[in-house]
């Protein structure tokens, strides 16, 4: 007989377990869910603080575009193209050729190219109720503007505020507008701490006159010499404020402050300035050959220097006892100051050396004529004040870095080939084209190097040898071993003036080293200072960012 068992209901898993397996997968999906929200929301976060971040970089880097833009078209170089704002020339010449940007009253008259002020879209970003498109507003600073200060505001807003945003305003500096005391006791103003030494009330400092750029200096324009502002210096170099701020969609705002000033050449000492001691200059034995300080340039008689500018008495000496002058000085020997009647014998050299002075040839036979050479020790090179570029090593590497911020092309050390010498060859000194070459090291050029003529600024940051008397229209500046050696052949003329220095002591010593400048040979060579070629555009150059705050 088979056996049979009873069915028996729910004979497999308990009904209890299969709840708490329920509870764990639901406990399970809940705790999936929220990783989910979470990861959910920190994507959204995310996006929206990244949203912020992209917002807030747009905002800081259009609004140090706007202030490298307006830096761009305060340059001597900017080109008026037409009338509307994206290619307006600051400064402008002639009002009347950019009626929708300026008026036609000189604000500074002294300075080449006359600057104007601008009557509307005038914004303080300072006043809250300003910052957005839509609000009329005015900056506080136009009306009370003086004759002698320059206020250039510009926008360039979208037609609605969720577009982008960038305005710029151009204010020239005072010591107001720097919150800053110039001069004698100078220094910050603090406002803030009454107990704090540099404590000032910001509004008590002086608006009227502006803040200069004299060599690395900044100074407060003299009152009594406005408009000329004569002890700024030449070319007048003023500082600028730019404010920049930009609205981005969102409405991410950033406000940039820079101080800036135009760029400039200083003048040149002389035709040949030889910045170091000693100072070697055997004067060549050629003839025709001449080196003159009387400036060919269009400043003329006011601007003439002298032909030859050494840093030390004893090489001024030395120079003038090698220039020949048998025919006029007797009995021939060494020339001093204390013994000026005393000349190197030979044929009589001393016309090959005109210049704005002839104190140095205290002969009576050659005293203040045309005949006398003129070599001149001057003591202002060793003066800060005087020659700011010039006196130590840290002008010249501060002007060193200046042109290599100006340069147009770099070449490196060893360079025996310069094919960007830019154009001089007009008659009218503002149509050449100008190039500004820095060579890294020493150089070898050829007379072709040069152009035909060539113009513009060449630097050379160690030995310059030239084969063949070149022809160029500018600046040629070795500062670095402080040699240079030009090989005679054939014929040159060189406009402008030649600068020697010698910078390789200064990380030893701390010190200018010595420099020499060799002549020899023959054939037929001139260098005529001037003044047009040296200092391109009435000596401006780009503007220079002096600080940056944001």
């Amino acid at each position: 007989m088979t056996e049979r068992k009873a069915d028996i209901p729910n004979s497999g898993q308990p009904t209890g377990e299969r709840g708490v397996a329920l509870i764990i997968a639901l406990l399970a999906l809940t705790v999936l869910t929220g990783i989910g929200f979470a990861i959910m929301v920190s994507s959204s976060t995310e996006s929206l603080i990244n949203a912020g971040f992209r917002r807030a970089g747009l905002a800081h880097f259009a609004a140090m575009g706007g202030v490298e833009e307006m830096r761009g078209r305060m340059g001597p170089d900017a080109a008026p193209l037409t009338n509307n704002l994206s290619s307006v020339k600051i400064p402008c010449s002639d009002g009347t050729t950019c009626p929708l940007l300026y008026n036609t009253v000189t604000r500074v008259a002294n300075l080449g190219k006359a600057y104007y002020i601008r009557l509307s879209n005038l914004i303080d970003p300072s006043d809250p109720n300003c910052l957005y498109l839509g609000m009329d507003c005015t900056d506080p600073d136009a009306p009370a503007a003086s004759a002698d200060r320059i206020i250039f505001t510009t926008t360039q807003p979208g037609t609605a505020t969720t577009m982008p945003y960038v305005w710029v305003k151009a204010t020239l500096a005072t010591q107001m507008k720097l919150k800053r005391r110039m001069g004698t006791g100078g220094g910050p103003c603090n406002p803030s701490d009454p107990l704090d030494p540099s404590y000032c009330d910001p509004a008590t400092l002086d608006d009227a006159n502006m803040i200069c750029r004299k060599g690395l200096k900044l100074i407060v324009g003299n009152p009594a010499a406005a408009p000329a502002y004569s002890n700024c210096g030449d070319p007048v170099v003023p500082v600028f404020v730019y404010t920049a701020l930009s609205i981005q969609p969102g409405r991410a705002t950033r406000v940039v402050r820079e101080l800036a000033a135009v760029g400039s050449i200083p003048n040149l000492p002389g035709g040949l300035t030889l910045d170091g001691c000693p100072s070697v200059f055997p004067p060549p034995t050629s003839h025709p050959f001449e080196l003159s300080g009387i400036d060919g340039g269009s400043c003329g008689a006011a601007c003439n220097v002298h032909s030859v500018v050494t840093r030390c008495q004893a090489d001024m000496e030395t120079i003038q006892n090698l220039i020949t002058d048998g025919n006029k000085c007797a009995p021939a020997g060494a020339y001093t100051v204390a013994t000026p009647n005393f000349c190197q014998a030979g044929p009589n050299r001393n016309g090959d050396y005109p210049g704005v002075g002839n104190q140095n040839c205290n002969n009576p036979n050659c005293n203040n004529t045309s005949n006398s050479a003129d070599i001149f020790y001057d003591a202002s090179m060793s003066d800060p004040d005087a020659q700011p570029f010039f006196a130590n090593c840290s002008g010249l590497q501060e002007f060193v870095s200046l042109v290599e911020d100006w340069a147009d092309y770099t070449y490196p050390a060893n360079t025996n080939s310069l094919s960007t010498h830019g154009d001089g060859s007009n008659a009218n000194p503002d149509l050449w084209d100008r190039v500004v070459n820095v060579i890294e090291g020493d150089a070898s050029l050829s007379q072709a190097d040069f152009g035909d003529p060539g113009a513009g600024i060449i630097l050379v940051k160690g030995t310059l040898t030239v084969n063949g008397y070149p022809s160029y229209n500018g600046a040629i500046l070795v500062i670095g071993t402080g040699n240079m050696v030009v090989s005679g052949a054939g014929n040159g003329t060189i406009n402008g003036g030649i600068f020697v220095a010698n910078t390789s002591t200064c990380a030893g010593t701390g010190l200018l080293g010595p420099v020499s400048y060799d002549n020899p040979g023959g054939g037929t060579f001139n260098l005529n200072y001037n003044s047009d070629a040296i200092k391109p555009k009435d000596g401006l150059l780009p503007m220079l960012r002096l600080s940056l705050n944001y």
